[in-house]
Order: structure tokens, then sequence, then C-alpha cells
């Protein structure tokens, strides 16, 4: 460490915030600043814990270095940190090269007389991190945002089929802009080799390549991948025919109302429908056979829709309510 000891007999210290290590309310004998970081060199966002380890002092407080904290900048308001116990601790949020100094100071009852004592070292930040924050389609859906699923390597993309506005079904568009938020504020996007633009609309058709670039040039690519929420693309009983509604709130759910001639048993119903990616349909975990399997609509019955897919799971709940006059 490069340490240098100085005195300040009258000059007041502007720090943010201190952590007593001496219980003597007026100390003036000069206390021996020094400190260790758990590493020397870190990534963004990556915790340093600084460990203060000098002699005792009433008041130690940290700068680590970065912009506002920058000991060299103190009459320009920038500041310390606490060091709770003779610890503290620090995520960098920028990368580059970083002064990070400890200051020891000692003073009597009145303030009038001080004693202090620095020591610095320097902390290299890189910036490798290629990891995403978010990915979120906005605006094309009409009533609220939808974020895709991040996994290792996969921007997963559930679309539904549509939405409902107003009390209106409308149908959702394959090509959509989007948000894109690496983790690292730093780091750049592209999607098959071309900058990212969220003015740009994107066909979700076919499969993306998402590369998020850090600075120091490491970089990650993601498959933007899409698929749709399961719905039935027929469903009638007793061949009158319903129309799925969107829900207006949640992609993943929807509704169908049948109404059925006067008198009809809703009891023991056999309803035909078909789905183009529901490869499952259930009833409370029960596998349902178009035209084969009874159902009792005496009250909503909810389907689940499944497109069976473990690389890439979607899933629908579909209320089905069936109305007979009496």
């Amino acid at each position: 460490m490069n340490k240098r000891t100085i005195f300040f007999p009258l000059l007041i210290l502007v720090l943010a915030a201190f952590t007593a290590c001496s219980e003597d309310d007026s100390d003036t004998s000069m206390p021996r600043a020094s400190f260790t970081v758990s590493a020397n060199e870190v990534s963004i966002n990556q915790t340093v814990t600084f460990t203060y380890t000098g002699t005792s002092a009433k008041q130690v407080v940290f700068f680590p270095g970065d912009e506002g904290h920058e000991y060299s900048k103190i009459q320009e308001s920038n500041t310390g940190l606490v060091m709770n116990g003779g610890f503290g601790t620090y995520a960098y949020k920028k990368a580059g090269t970083y002064t990070a100094v400890v200051v020891a100071t000692n003073y009597d009852r009145e303030g009038s007389t001080f004693s202090r004592s620095v020591d610095s070292t320097t902390v290299v930040v890189v910036d490798e991190d290629v990891s995403l924050e978010s990915v979120i389609l906005s605006k094309d859906l009409y009533n609220k945002e939808l974020a895709a699923d991040i996994s290792d390597g996969l921007i997963l993309v559930r679309l539904p089929h549509g939405v409902n506005v107003n009390n209106h079904s409308i149908n959702v568009k394959l090509a959509q802009r989007m948000t894109i938020t690496p983790t690292s504020g730093n780091a750049t996007v592209t999607i098959d080799g071309e900058p990212f633009s969220e003015k740009t609309k994107y066909d979700l058709s076919k499969d993306h390549v998402v590369t998020v670039t850090a600075p120091s040039g490491n970089s990650g690519d993601y498959r933007l991948h899409q698929v749709y929420y399961p719905v039935f693309s027929s469903f009638n009983v007793n061949g009158v025919k319903g129309s799925v509604v969107y829900s207006a709130y949640d992609y993943d759910k929807a509704t169908i109302d049948i109404a059925l001639p006067k008198g009809t048993d809703v009891t023991r119903l056999s309803p035909v429908f078909t789905s183009a990616e529901g490869k499952s349909v259930t009833v409370n975990g029960a596998e349902q056979v178009s035209g084969t399997s009874v159902q009792d609509f005496s009250s909503p019955v909810t389907y689940v829709l499944s497109n069976a897919d473990a690389e890439y799971p979607a899933t629908t709940e579909i209320v089905v309510t069936v109305t007979a006059s009496k």
C-alpha cells in the first residue's frame, strides 16, 4: 500500500459519515491508517470489501474513488462512506482504475485540533458483464408490456394470438418493437450483427441472434425465439361454436362463452375442439379428448392448454362457460 500521514491542527475534514473506533471523546494522537481490499481487480457490480487494519481512530471513512467518492475532490462535495466495525463494502458501476482511500481521524473535544492519517490503494474495475437484465415487448401489444424469459443463451418470447382492448379482440402481429436492457449500462447490443434499435420492428416469425458486447470486448450470444400461448382453434358444444375472448390483463388467460338452447342438460357435454399449439389439453389434470371427454358445465370449466414443449414451454388457461335457458 501507498501510505501518507498528515497533521492538520485546524482543518475540519468534510465527510459524510464516520465510525468511532475509540471511546475517548478527546484524542488528538496521530492515528495510523491502513486497510486491505478483498480484491484489487474486480468486475462491475462485484462487491469489494474494505477492511480497516490501522490503529484506533475516532473517525474512519473510505473513498472508493469513483464519481462522487473521490478523496481528491472533497472540496467539491465528494464524500466518504462509513466503515462499520472496521468494514465497508462497495460495488463499482463503471469500469476504470480508481484510487481507493481510507482516512482515519482523531480530534479534541472542542473540535479545534485534528490529526489525520491517509492510506490508499488502486482498484481496477473491468466490465465483462454480458448478461441481460430484461427483454420487453411494449406498445405494440396495446394494453401492457410483455416480458420475455431469459435463460442461458435463450430469450423466449411468448406471444398471445390476440389481445382484448375495450372489449374488442385484436390480432397480435409478429413484427414487434422491443426494449433490450443489458445488465451493464456500458454494454452494446446487436441483433443479427446489426446495432439494436428500439424503433425497429423485428420479425418474430424467425429466430434472431442477440449479441451483448462488454467494454472489455467480451461478448455473449442469445437466441431470440418466439412461441404462441396455445388457444383453441375451434371449440363447439352440441354444434354451437364458441369464440375465444382474450384477457385484457393476462396473456396466458382467455374465456369462451356458449349459449345452448333452452332445456339443454349442461351437466354431461362432450365439447369438440382443435388446437394447433395445444398438444396437451387437460381439466383438473385429466387429459381431454375432443368429442369424447364429458364435462359438467353447470359451473365454468377451466381448460389448460400446453404446447408440451420442454424447451419452449407455454401454457394457457381458458375458462369455458356454457349456459342454457331454463
